[in-house]
C-alpha cells in the first residue's frame, strides 16, 4: 500500500518544464532601403518569437538602431543589440539586434523591419518558442553581447553571466560581415536560421539548458563578427515545483 501512495504521488506532480525553438523564416537582402518586409508566418498566440537582424552600411553613419519591428498583432521590443565592425562616419559599420514579440492574438502576414537609415544589407531569422514564459518582460534573462573589430578567425564568443535558474534556455544571434561565409551553430546549439547574403550573414541557436559561452563557427577567410547570448526563461510558475522522491521506511 505504501509503495502504491508512493506511485500515485508521482503521477501527479507537474511536468517538467523545458524551452524550444522553431524557426519560422530566415532571409535577407542586399537592397538599399529603410524598410525591409520577412517572408510571411504564422505565430502562435502566447508564445514569444524572436527576431534577430544584422545590418551593414558601406557608407555613412553606420546601420544605426532599427527604429521599429511590426506585424502578426504582435507587441514587439528591443532585447538586445551590438555594434561591430570598423568605425563608419559617426557610428559603426554593423550593427546585430535581437527583437521580442508576442501576442494574444496574432494574424498571419510578414514582418516589417524599419530602419531610420538605408541599410546597403540586412539578415533576418525569425523564431518562435515553445515552453517560454509567455511575455517578452518575464522571458527575457540575463544578456550578454561582443563584437570585433578587426577581421579575425576566432569563432564568435560571448560568455554569458550567471543564469537565473538552471531550467531556463540560452539563444544566440550572431552575424559576420561577409555574405559569403555561412555561419554555424555552436557547440551544444541547435541551428535555427542561418541566413547568407551578400553581406553580411546571420544565423541564429539555441540551447534547452544554460550553455555558456556563447559560440558560433564559421570557415573560409577572417571577418569581423558580433555575438549575442539570451538567456530565456520558462514561466515563473513551472519553476514552482518539481517532482520529489520520498523514501518509505518498511
Amino acid at each position: 500500500m505504501r509503495r502504491l501512495i508512493l506511485l500515485l504521488g508521482l503521477l501527479v506532480c507537474p511536468a517538467w518544464a523545458s524551452v524550444s525553438f522553431t524557426n519560422l523564416t530566415h532571409g535577407g537582402s542586399v537592397a538599399a532601403t529603410t524598410t525591409y518586409a520577412t517572408a510571411s508566418v504564422t505565430p502562435t498566440a502566447n508564445n514569444i518569437v524572436l527576431v534577430t537582424l544584422s545590418s551593414r552600411l558601406a557608407a555613412g553613419n553606420g546601420p544605426l538602431a532599427l527604429t521599429a519591428v511590426s506585424g502578426d498583432g504582435l507587441t514587439w521590443v528591443n532585447w538586445a543589440s551590438v555594434d561591430y565592425g570598423v568605425a563608419q562616419g559617426t557610428g559603426f559599420k554593423n550593427r546585430l539586434e535581437i527583437w521580442c514579440g508576442v501576442g494574444a492574438s496574432p494574424s498571419t502576414g510578414a514582418l516589417t523591419l524599419t530602419y531610420s537609415t538605408n541599410p546597403t544589407g540586412v539578415a533576418w531569422g525569425v523564431d518562435q518558442s515553445s515552453g517560454a514564459a509567455t511575455t517578452c518582460a518575464a522571458a527575457k534573462g540575463i544578456v550578454a553581447t561582443n563584437g570585433v573589430a578587426v577581421a579575425t578567425a576566432t569563432p564568435l564568443t560571448v560568455t554569458m553571466g550567471t543564469f537565473n535558474s538552471s531550467s531556463n534556455a540560452t539563444y544566440g544571434g550572431g552575424s559576420v560581415d561577409a555574405g559569403s561565409i555561412a555561419v554555424g551553430q555552436g557547440a551544444g546549439f541547435t541551428e535555427l536560421g542561418p541566413t547568407t547574403t551578400q553581406d553580411p550573414s546571420g544565423e541564429s541557436e539555441f540551447a534547452a539548458g544554460n550553455v555558456s559561452p556563447v559560440t558560433m563557427t564559421y570557415s573560409g577567410a577572417n571577418v569581423v563578427w558580433g555575438i549575442i547570448g539570451v538567456e530565456v526563461q520558462i514561466p515563473a510558475s513551472a519553476t514552482a515545483s518539481r517532482p520529489s522522491v520520498f523514501v518509505i521506511a518498511p
